[in-house]
């Protein structure tokens, strides 16, 4: 239900502030002022969410198992 919550669009605090800290960083670059990164959330066994943004907005999502 939460990871619904999550829309592009979004900034990284307000992704925060849903899911709570992610349980990892995926890939991080910077060029010049420019920035992007991916994280992960695991739930459970199996379950986890990607979600990737850049310079701190939300850009794209995956999910399985959640």
């Amino acid at each position: 239900e939460n990871f619904s919550r999550c829309q592009p669009g979004m900034s990284y605090e307000d992704v925060i502030a849903i899911l709570g800290p992610p349980t990892g960083e995926i890939a991080g670059v910077q060029v010049g002022a420019a920035n992007a990164s991916a994280f992960v959330w695991r739930a459970g066994l199996v379950g986890h969410a990607h979600l990737a943004f850049q310079n701190g907005i939300l850009s794209s999502k995956t999910q399985f198992g959640l």
